[in-house]
């Protein structure tokens, strides 16, 4: 786990720092004032239905934008079920002409409180997650989204549909 943190870590930074020079400016996906669900499921070491909310809080800050929200979803495996819910920030990327103004790239953190129902030993309730993720629109409410990341909110990834509200 630790290992996979220090992994999007480093992809955080190198992409930062990558893109540093690149302020111009083009349609984005993710900006102040949008707002978008998502839906899907969470693909890992267990079948989870997942919901997230996002808005977004900033105008452009270096080469992107800042959207806030929560995640909640729920974790199905032969030794029990999972509920976890939490706040999430993301880190969307506005690199100029790319990426295209139908596709969002973004980094985000989330801490999420969790509750175990089924087999489980002592656990603490509160996980944290890093994650990468994109969303593509097909047309101008809907999309597509895939996410990576770790913690038990979204252990390996996520797949679903964006919808632009």
């Amino acid at each position: 786990m630790r290992s996979m943190r220090t992994f999007f870590a480093v992809v955080a930074l190198g992409v930062l720092l990558s893109s540093a020079v690149v302020q111009t400016s083009h349609a984005q996906v993710m900006k102040k004032g949008s707002s978008i669900l998502d839906v899907g499921l969470g693909l890992g070491y267990a079948l989870s239905p997942f919901v997230t909310y996002e808005y977004g809080i900033t105008d452009k800050v270096g080469p992107g934008y800042i959207g806030v929200g929560g995640s909640a979803s729920l974790a199905f495996w032969s030794g029990g079920t999972a509920f976890s819910i939490g706040p999430e920030a993301n880190y969307h990327f506005d690199f100029g002409t790319f990426p295209p103004k139908n596709l969002d790239l973004y980094l985000g953190l989330g801490i999420y409180y969790y509750n175990w129902f089924g087999n489980t030993s002592n656990y603490i309730p509160i996980d944290w997650s890093g994650h990468i993720g994109g969303r593509y629109f097909f047309t101008d409410k809907f999309g597509i989204t895939l996410r990576l990341g770790g913690g038990i909110n979204g252990a390996g990834g996520r797949v679903g549909l964006s919808i632009k509200l």
